[in-house]
């Protein structure tokens, strides 16, 4: 009775004991984290276990007292063993071979006069990325299209973690300049021959003769499209292998002489040819060939690439496809460059100009500017028995009122120009002095939303926009700097404008004192024009024909600090009510007390 007491004390203390530390975080050998009692389901099993070991029945115990308790403990960590390896086959990541890439290994491609580039080793391939991008899921390879959406998603989402689990390594011989260009790329892993310890071999880099260009008018760092002529193409290589050869000879001389190594060869060119080992993940390497792929790269660079994105293509077809449509021939936009897509897909010319036109319109175009850009036409109305009635319009011309449908089919525009937070004493007179260099302003004023009835809160930022920028006031972290702005509202010759502006100014007077001077509420304005849609977003839909997001109205406004959301939706409700006030002005629509 006492040993068989002893067994089950024991065998519960180390089930207790290894279960805690599992729990802790401890892996087992194959990796993944199972409880050590996972196989002890029941009380039965309990038992059956102790029995098994202590051999209770018999007529004598199998195992002495004193080794009961490591006997338990052997078994119990048999069965997890067991169980675990069976849970990690289901998991499994085998080592992916592809065909593809196997016949490219240690094949040399020559790249250049001298140099070349060699697959020495790759890990996965496409699927080894649909692997990583469902392991959160446990959902292996599924069909060949459903893999080449999910790596499409990643791809078009950016979504990169998975493209770094595919790495190739490389064993490249190129000219010094180009390794110096390619060097930058520091995301990979490089073993590089040293001349500290070899003897330099004899071989320098010529260009091509139709390669030898005049420096570029346009492009700094770049050479002319245009070639020399033979004659002077000629003569460039004479100067080049001449140099090159005094230099090596030198070199050699120098090493026949003992001079050290490390000395000997620092007078060699830029053109001599040094070799490396390169390794570098999938995510990275698209990053290098988007860069060196790129018509501004250098040529010769550019050759490398060549090579190295037809091995790439090779071994992860699908991922390439992926980032040629998506990142090789695609382009990215700026806020700017947004802005004039959408001006001119409504009709309206391109506000951008100089330089930046020109560089928009080689990212979209490929070219020159067309000149044949019309809006789209208007959705086909879809037939019915009666005919829609005509809307109804004002004597001046505009939409009385429009739906929310009608007002959604409009296109979105938003503020594109410079906005400043302006959230301390400090910078306030600088930012009113900005202000003040325009004569009209838009005005308007946001505060913490309140989902109570009775319930309100103090205005939290107050927004005012000129021609090309917008300044964003938090009242509460400006403090004193507030008496600053509120001359700028009190100032009779500054026009103020905005929408519904009464109870914007009430709870700023409920803030400090305030006389407003020049303001020009737009709501009243569109009254006496027969315009029922009286806010912003009705407004800005039939005043100026698009459509202002409205998404953030609701936001907590008295925030620090303030989202990019925010900040763009505060920037473009000021700037909005400017617009339809100078698109007044010019009809000429204004009242007299107004203009």
């Amino acid at each position: 009775m006492p040993n068989r007491f002893f067994a089950c004390r024991r065998f519960i203390s180390v089930l207790l004991h290894y279960n805690g530390s599992l729990h802790r975080g401890r892996r087992c050998a194959f990796g993944a984290i199972h409880p050590l009692w996972a196989g002890l389901h029941t009380i039965g099993q309990f038992v059956f276990l102790v029995k098994e070991v202590r051999g209770w029945g018999a007529p004598e115990p199998r195992v002495p007292p004193w080794k009961a308790g490591r006997a338990i403990q052997d078994r119990i960590l048999w069965i997890a063993l067991e169980r675990s390896n069976r849970a990690c086959k289901k998991w499994r990541m085998s080592h992916l071979l592809i065909p593809e890439a196997e016949a490219l290994l240690d094949k040399e491609f020559r790249v250049l006069d001298h140099g070349f580039v060699r697959l020495v080793d790759y890990m996965g391939g496409d699927a080894r990325i649909v692997q990583a991008a469902r392991v959160s899921y446990g959902a292996g390879t599924r069909t060949l299209r459903e893999d080449s959406a999910l790596i499409d998603y990643l791809m078009r989402h950016r979504h990169t973690s998975p493209f770094e689990h595919v790495v190739f390594e490389f064993h490249c011989k190129m000219p010094v300049f180009v390794a110096r260009q390619w060097i930058r790329h520091r995301t990979a892993r490089v073993n590089e021959i040293s001349g500290r310890y070899s003897i330099m071999q004899n071989e320098f880099y010529l260009p091509p003769p139709d390669q030898i260009r005049r420096q570029s008018a346009d492009n700094k760092q770049g050479r002319d499209q245009e070639e020399v002529p033979p004659e002077l193409q000629q003569r460039v290589l004479d100067i080049l292998r001449k140099d090159q050869q005094r230099a090596y000879a030198t070199y050699e001389e120098m090493i026949n002489d003992d001079i050290a190594r490390e000395l000997a060869r620092i007078n060699l060119p830029l053109s001599l040819y040094t070799q490396w080992y390169w390794q570098m993940d999938l995510h990275n390497l698209f990053h290098f060939l988007e860069l060196r792929l790129d018509p501004h790269a250098q040529w010769e660079i550019r050759e490398y690439a060549r090579v190295i994105s037809d091995i790439v293509k090779a071994v992860t077809p699908l991922a390439w496809d992926a980032f040629d449509r998506h990142v090789l021939r695609g382009c990215r936009l700026s806020a700017d460059e947004l802005g004039a897509v959408r001006e001119m897909l409504a009709g309206r010319p391109n506000p951008l100009q100089g330089r930046r036109r020109a560089e928009f319109c080689q990212k979209v175009f490929g070219e020159e500017e067309p000149t044949n850009i019309t809006p789209p036409p208007p959705p086909a109305e879809s037939p019915s028995a009666e005919a829609s009635p005509t809307p109804a319009v004002t004597k001046a011309g505009f939409r009385v009122r429009m739906t929310r449908e009608e007002i959604h089919r409009l296109p979105i525009r938003h503020f594109t120009g410079a906005i400043h937070a302006v959230d301390s004493p400090d910078t306030v007179e600088k930012a009113v002095a900005e202000l003040r260099k325009d004569q009209i302003l838009g005005f308007d004023t946001e505060s913490r939303p309140s989902f109570r009835r009775g319930e309100s809160y103090p205005v939290s930022i107050l927004q005012l926009a000129g021609q090309n920028a917008a300044w964003i006031f938090h009242l509460r972290r400006i403090g004193d700097g507030r008496s600053a702005l509120w001359e700028l509202l009190s100032d009779p010759a500054i026009l103020k404008v905005g929408v519904a502006i009464a109870h914007d100014l009430a709870k700023l007077q409920a803030i400090a004192p305030l006389e407003p001077a020049s303001f020009v509420d737009l709501s009243a304005v569109a009254a006496r024009l027969g315009i029922q849609n009286s806010g912003l977003r009705g407004l800005c839909a039939i005043v100026l024909g698009f459509r202002i997001s409205k998404g953030a109205q609701r936001s907590n406004w008295s925030r620090e600090p303030l989202t990019p959301t925010q900040l763009i939706y505060a920037a473009t409700d000021a700037w909005a009510g400017r617009e339809i006030y100078l698109e007044l002005a010019r009809r000429d629509l204004l009242p007299a007390h107004a203009d």
